[in-house]
């Protein structure tokens, strides 16, 4: 099954954006470094996440880093067309 998404899909802001603006005091994400417990050694919130979410965008356009890369799968290490 083929999927087509919009060419300007902003993964980010459709899933944080909502969330965010409705219930910034949220638990968004939970990070767990205990597995036998299950206990979250960090909480994040939707405020939080999305925060951290636009200033690494920020940070990152800066740069000059602009749109998805291109000739390669996304993976990081992945060979050009692999």
């Amino acid at each position: 099954m083929t999927v087509a998404y919009p060419e300007n899909l902003n993964l980010a802001q459709y899933c944080l954006a909502r969330a965010a603006s409705a219930t910034p005091g949220k638990a968004a994400l939970l990070v767990t470094s205990n597995a036998e417990t299950g206990a979250p050694s960090e909480t994040w919130t939707y405020a939080a996440l999305e925060d951290a979410v636009l200033r690494l965008a920020g940070a990152l356009a800066d740069s000059g880093a602009r749109g998805a890369p291109t000739g390669g799968s996304g993976r990081s290490g992945a060979p050009a067309g692999g």
